[in-house]
């Protein structure tokens, strides 16, 4: 990507998004996917790469912006399924496992 900033360019709080700077956005995201239980991790990965190849300094808030404007983010967030069951359920440990600490064996905890 050939990068021009006299065409984009960070104005104050906000970015102009122009069309090299949204390429560059969309290389930066090839094999990461902002949506579902790790969008965190590959937003901080998209925005790493956005960095390095605009030399701007641009927020990861700023690029959830942006791509709220492209996309139905919260949608495609809760389309994504987690690799495990992710339901809430009562939960209590049984007694035998909330009794006090073993006699003698103090500040080791109960599994030893």
């Amino acid at each position: 990507v050939v990068w021009e900033p006299n065409l984009c360019s960070i104005m104050g709080e906000g970015v102009k998004w122009g069309p090299e700077l949204e390429v560059a956005l969309f290389h930066s995201m090839h094999g990461h996917k902002p949506a579902g239980l790790n969008k965190h991790f590959h937003m901080a990965c998209i925005q790493h790469r956005l960095q390095q190849s605009t030399d701007m300094s641009i927020s990861a808030e700023q690029i959830w912006e942006h791509l709220r404007t492209l996309y139905d983010i919260q949608s495609l967030d809760e389309f994504e399924r987690f690799p495990f069951p992710n339901e809430q359920q009562e939960f209590s440990l049984p007694d035998h496992f909330i009794a006090a600490e073993p006699t003698g064996k103090s500040n080791q905890g109960w599994l030893s």
